[in-house]
């Protein structure tokens, strides 16, 4: 998966690993559940699941011009089943 002009938002993952490397960054992240990363700075964010993966995104530190953004993000992650809504609450 990869986000384009993400910066400020939060990402909380809930279950499994993530690999996240973003432009202009010479570090790559590997996160384990629990973990968390908000994205530094807009440009190219990829995102690769190690593992089967759950996370929850948080936008509210987004600027106000980002927020078509994240309800694109949103709506993804929602279509996809994968969109775990505050604090890693799984639905059903």
């Amino acid at each position: 998966m990869h986000l384009r002009d993400a910066r400020g938002v939060r990402m909380l993952l809930c279950e499994g690993m993530l690999w996240i490397t973003q432009d202009g960054d010479a570090t790559d992240y590997v996160l384990a559940a629990g973990d968390s990363l908000v994205i530094d700075r807009n440009g190219l964010t990829i995102i690769g699941a190690l593992t089967d993966a759950w996370i929850a995104l948080d936008g509210r530190r987004a600027r106000p011009a980002d927020a078509s953004f994240l309800e694109r993000i949103l709506r993804v992650f929602r279509t996809a089943g994968a969109f775990v809504p505050a604090h890693c609450n799984k639905p059903g």
